[in-house]
């Protein structure tokens, strides 16, 4: 799974594979520009997620026990 996700990256063009011709083989990973700049606003989410997950949890939730409690006619 982590292999297939870090080919999905790299073929996005957010991360940079790099083989080292070293013995045992080596494979490195990096951010690449478009990956750095990505840093910024995926730090914007996050920070809001934190902010308004729980209560965006919770309200759904409550709308979810209103509709079981009255079913649709």
């Amino acid at each position: 799974m982590l292999t297939k996700t870090l080919r999905n990256l790299e073929s996005s063009g957010l991360v940079i594979r790099r083989v080292t011709n070293s013995k045992p083989l080596a494979v490195e990973y990096a951010l690449s520009k478009a990956g750095r700049a990505f840093l910024a606003p995926l730090s914007s989410i996050c920070h809001w997620a934190d902010r308004y997950g729980k209560k965006l949890t919770a309200t759904i939730r409550l709308l979810e026990l209103e509709l079981r409690k009255d079913p649709e006619p």
